[in-house]
């Protein structure tokens, strides 16, 4: 006879949905998974690899790469980019010249060009690369620009 009448004939429908998977016991316990969690808001990890070999080194715990995407999702962290922001721009040059322009092109004549002219040259701003980021969470990652423009 198979497990599945056995189940039923001893303890009717409800023996044969019940369920008694249980999960498996988290590695760390809570003290550990909150240094984690402050780890992860200090510092942006790019890979679950190197989230793992930061616990292995502090914890002496190893994780299987799908265990790990796990838990950091369990603690409610997602893989995404940080927003890139200006480093250090001019608010207030901006705020000065943005009337200025709103004030001028409709005001301009039909055969006045009005061009927006940037340079060519190496990018030498800060990457954005995914990492683990707390759901809901906007990290900004500063750019090295100091150039003064309306953005």
């Amino acid at each position: 006879m198979s497990s599945y009448v056995r189940k039923y004939k001893t303890g009717g429908i409800k023996q044969r949905l019940a369920t008694h998977y249980k999960g498996r016991q988290n590695k760390l316990s809570r003290k550990p998974l909150e240094t984690l969690c402050d780890e992860l808001e200090s510092k942006i990890y790019l890979t679950t690899s190197a989230v793992i070999e930061s616990i292995k080194n502090t914890f002496s715990q190893s994780y299987s790469l799908s265990g790990m995407r796990g838990l950091l999702k369990r603690l409610g962290y997602s893989y995404k980019k940080p927003k890139r922001v200006p480093g250090n721009p001019d608010v207030e040059a901006q705020q000065e010249f943005s009337p200025y322009y709103e004030n001028f092109m409709p005001k301009k004549s039909a055969d006045i060009e009005v061009l927006f002219i940037d340079a060519v040259h190496p990018e030498h701003n800060t990457m954005a690369a995914y990492g683990w980021i707390k759901k809901g969470q906007k990290r900004r990652l500063k750019t090295n620009s100091d150039r003064q423009r309306l953005n």
